[in-house]
């Protein structure tokens, strides 16, 4: 049986997208198993190489990699940058449309909530309505969506929240979080409004992350990461200007702050083109030797968003 991992608990968008992926390309037996975080997944893939922590080796990580409206995933990028030095290819990548909707326990005015609980991307994602009806109500980060539905949920929880509040604060709490409406009935919550989010057209972008490369099916995107050596003027240039003179497509480039040195980053590429095209390998080749980190994470199928 298959082991997928995914950003848990049941019912977060990474769930439902993981859940649509395996109906449609008809994976056959499988196991989705939850990780509470991000960085967690990376950990589960690869520690379980030692067979740590988890007793349940993964085959398989859904990750989430960015956003149409608040941009990269930064665990995500992160977790790539740590198990550079690993054996993992991105296989797959997934897109879905995000609607986020505001729960609660119980039927309240909307200017009434006191606390609101969520992943720091559905936040972001429906801060204006949040400024428009909810003004005055703090906000509690969890590590998604589903745990913030869980803890509303969990009366024992929601009491340890209010251990916290100031003690002079005679107003009642009252909680709600943000996510998929079908968490309600997962956990038993009522959905006060449904498609909270600022814009329609609100993406997340997923990688599917295994251990052998995908084949080259004609219509491909491939990814990689690197460091410009420290005394290489233009070196970002000289780069990009690899990829423009074979007139290779860029359809993405972002960095990511290497942790440890202050003004070093990684940069992170998307191009169209698949590595087992010999121009594809040779102009990578050419990257690897400018740079003073480099690591291909893989080609994999264009997916239309």
């Amino acid at each position: 049986m298959t082991a997928l991992g995914y950003l848990g608990p049941v019912g977060t968008y990474s769930y439902t997208a993981l859940s649509q992926y395996v109906v449609d390309n008809r994976v056959g037996k499988n196991q989705l198993i939850p990780v509470p975080t991000i960085i967690g997944l990376f950990d589960a893939f690869f520690l379980n190489d030692k067979n740590e922590p988890f007793d349940k080796k993964l085959d398989y990580v859904f990750v989430p990699i960015e956003n149409s409206v608040n941009g990269n995933i930064g665990e995500s990028l992160d977790g790539l940058i740590k198990y550079a030095d690993k054996d993992f290819y991105i296989l797959d990548e997934v897109y879905m449309k995000i609607q986020t909707s505001l729960l609660c326990r119980e039927n309240v005015e909307l200017d009434k909530i006191t606390d609101v609980i969520s992943h720091p991307q559905p936040l972001a994602q429906s801060s204006q309505f949040l400024r428009d009806n909810c003004p005055n109500a703090k906000h509690t980060l969890v590590e998604s969506t589903g745990a913030g539905a869980q803890y509303l949920s969990d009366e024992n929880k929601l009491n340890d929240l209010t251990f916290f509040r100031n003690k002079t604060d005679t107003v009642r709490p009252v909680f709600a979080a943000i996510g998929d409406a079908k968490l309600a009935d997962t956990y038993g919550l009522r959905v006060l409004e449904y498609q909270i989010n600022d814009y329609d057209n609100n993406t997340t972008r997923w990688f599917l992350l295994g251990r052998k490369k995908s084949s080259m099916t004609g219509n491909d995107k491939s990814s990689f990461g690197f460091s410009i050596k420290k005394d290489s003027p233009g070196g970002l240039y000289h780069v990009l200007k690899i990829f423009a003179d074979k007139s290779i497509n860029l359809t993405k480039i972002t960095s990511r702050p290497i942790k440890n040195i202050v003004g070093e980053y990684v940069f992170f590429i998307d191009f169209e083109g698949h590595i087992e095209d010999n121009m594809i390998y040779n102009s990578l080749e050419e990257v690897k030797k400018r740079s003073s980190f480099f690591k291909f994470f893989g080609s994999y199928p264009i997916t239309g968003n």
